[in-house]
């Protein structure tokens, strides 16, 4: 549900040579809107999402805005790193950076940069801090 890609492979195969088009809904409501108005009205709903973000919401916003816009005092933290789109695939942006064309998300995650001694908070401390069911780290108990 929301892989294009794979609904189409399962549902009818594309072929050497043929082309396949796809729209998401909410473009459809954007020429819908066109056709009914006579007006280009280019709104989209997107997700602020993130654990730095202070009000996490969904927003009607014009595509291509600018974020600095959107994100005006709504982060936990200063050190952090802006998302057009999701953690796994969008694009790192600057806080005064603008919406991607096909971006539907921004997401504000902690910059991570801060670091980690070895033998106490990395990966090699003995995890007196961690939680366990298993017997991996001595906090089992």
């Amino acid at each position: 549900a929301g892989n294009v890609g794979t609904q189409i492979h399962h549902i009818d195969p594309i072929n050497k040579g043929e082309f396949v088009w796809v729209v998401n809904a909410q473009d459809v409501a954007i020429i819908g809107r066109y056709f009914l108005s006579g007006k280009f009205i280019p709104k989209k709903t997107i997700a602020l999402t993130g654990s730095e973000v202070k009000d996490p919401q969904y927003m009607d916003v014009l595509i291509g805005t600018n974020v600095a816009d959107i994100l005006k005092d709504r982060f936990t933290s200063d050190n952090v790193r802006v998302i057009s789109g999701n953690v796994l695939t969008g694009e790192k942006i600057e806080a005064d950076g603008f919406l991607g064309f096909y971006d539907n998300q921004i997401t504000v995650v902690p910059e991570g940069n801060q670091l980690k001694f070895v033998l106490t908070k990395g990966w090699l401390g003995p995890g007196f801090d961690k939680f366990s069911n298993s017997r991996l780290f001595p906090t089992f108990l």
